[in-house]
């Protein structure tokens, strides 16, 4: 089974590594400086961080934020709270001038 969890972090942490190469917050004008990588399943998330220490570290300083099922509505709700904001700051600055 160990073989299989480490192997499983590689993985991940190559897909990682792979979608932070491709630098899409770099080919989308406004978009945000990171990209969301979803994992299907959290106890294949849990288990990479175990057997992959340094992967949650990694990832953020590779603009790549791993989330799981439990943590991707939170985080789309968060990301359209934020276009929403954004949006109203543009409408309020356009309003002052």
């Amino acid at each position: 089974m160990g073989i299989v969890r480490k192997k499983n972090a590689s993985k991940i942490r190559n897909h990682m590594q792979s979608l932070s190469k491709k630098k899409y917050w770099e080919q989308i004008k406004g978009s945000l400086d990171q990209v969301v990588m979803f994992i299907p399943e959290e106890s294949i998330y849990s288990s990479a961080l175990q057997n992959d220490r340094k992967l949650y570290q990694d990832s953020f300083a590779s603009k790549v934020v791993i989330v799981g099922p439990s943590n991707l509505l939170v985080m789309i709700k968060m990301i359209v709270n934020m276009w929403a904001m954004q949006k109203q700051s543009k409408d309020i600055s356009k309003i002052i001038e």
